[in-house]
């Protein structure tokens, strides 16, 4: 029988890589220019954490740093893809992203409607993004990372 292979792990891998790009440009953004993420975040003549003030460089570049942490165990996911790891920068995505979105779900009334409506929807991708992939990773998948798939045919050509 001949085995279809998954489109899991692609789906996985660029999930993960998207989400590690777009923390990784907030995180350095944070941690280079505190003063400037305050000031100018997203862009695009809107600004969603001036609104919040005082000014704190510690926090912000805390911030950065953490969530850099995090993201870098989410680019070693979308590398490496073995399934537990995956799992695990999953979980630390969430755990960074659920309470960062709550507050701002909380907090809706600082921005004008259509910015409050671009930020909840930026803010919920990095909790909805990881929440689908977990839900990939629910089980074993046909597609092995590249390693496995070359330890598997090695196996089957020795037999």
């Amino acid at each position: 029988m001949i085995r279809r292979p998954s489109s899991r792990p692609v789906v996985l891998r660029t999930g993960l890589i998207l989400l590690a790009t777009f923390n990784t440009l907030v995180g350095v953004w944070l941690l280079v220019a505190p003063d400037s993420f305050f000031r100018n975040f997203p862009g695009l003549g809107m600004h969603w954490v001036s609104v919040f003030p005082p000014y704190n460089e510690h926090a912000l570049t805390d911030f950065g740093g953490a969530l850099l942490g995090v993201t870098a165990v989410v680019w070693i996911a979308a590398l490496v893809l073995e399934r537990r790891l995956v799992q695990v920068a999953l979980v630390a995505q969430l755990v960074q992203a659920v309470p960062h979105f709550v507050y701002h779900l909380a907090h809706l009334d600082a921005l004008p409607t259509d910015e409050a409506i671009a930020s909840q929807v930026t803010l919920a991708m990095p909790v909805v993004v990881p929440l689908v992939l977990l839900w990939l990773t629910r089980q074993e998948w046909d597609g092995e990372t590249d390693h496995q798939a070359e330890a598997r045919r090695a196996d089957s050509n020795s037999s």
